[in-house]
């Protein structure tokens, strides 16, 4: 249980960076992974 944890914080990280480094004007509405891809949708 403890690495599902962990994978969550990571996550979390990953969207919050990604949120953070990109124009708010993007208007990104889902972040989701597709195999070793990660898709944003606007």
């Amino acid at each position: 249980m403890y690495g599902r944890v962990q994978d969550e914080e990571r996550n979390q990280n990953i969207v919050a960076a990604i949120l953070n480094n990109i124009p708010s004007e993007s208007e990104i509405t889902k972040i989701e992974y597709e195999g070793p891809f990660i898709v944003l949708y606007s």
